[in-house]
């Protein structure tokens, strides 16, 4: 009785020890995070088609296959009037619209990417027209602090 009893233990303590190792196998084929980077100018004339770009990695590899990317754009003061437009991929990670800024001002452009089960979602600026550098700082000023405190090493 003893020798069935010592054999279940010894079974379980396998069975214990293999479960470990494999959760240290799950751990290390965690996916890499998607990354989004803008590709669009810091200024733009108004009233002429600009084309706005963004490039869509995990790891080092293009990411060709996003289920949605999204572009959202306001101008800053004009609290919850967005447009948001629909990216169309170009090649090699790239996804892009064209869009027409009508009047002078800061625009926020936030993106909207949806791919291999994971979303990023990143929002910069553009200066359309002429904008006294003085509003352009003052309406990127927390924009700005926000992105130096997202970088890499300092979480």
């Amino acid at each position: 009785m003893k020798r069935i009893g010592v054999s279940v233990l010894v079974s379980v303590g396998i069975l214990l020890a293999s479960g470990c190792s494999n959760d240290t196998a799950t751990e290390a084929t965690v996916p890499k995070p998607i990354e989004v980077k803008f590709e669009i100018p810091k200024e733009v004339d108004t009233n002429k088609e600009e084309k706005l770009m963004i490039h869509v990695t995990q790891g080092t590899k293009n990411v060709n296959d996003a289920d949605e990317v999204k572009f959202e754009i306001w101008k800053a003061g004009t609290d919850g009037k967005s447009e948001v437009i629909k990216a169309t991929a170009a090649k090699k990670g790239m996804y892009a619209i064209q869009h027409n800024f009508s009047e002078a001002g800061v625009y926020f452009v936030q993106t909207h990417v949806t791919a291999h089960d994971m979303h990023n979602m990143p929002k910069t600026y553009v200066v359309a027209g002429d904008v006294p550098k003085e509003e352009v700082e003052k309406l990127t000023k927390d924009m700005d602090k926000e992105k130096s405190q997202h970088m890499p090493g300092h979480h």
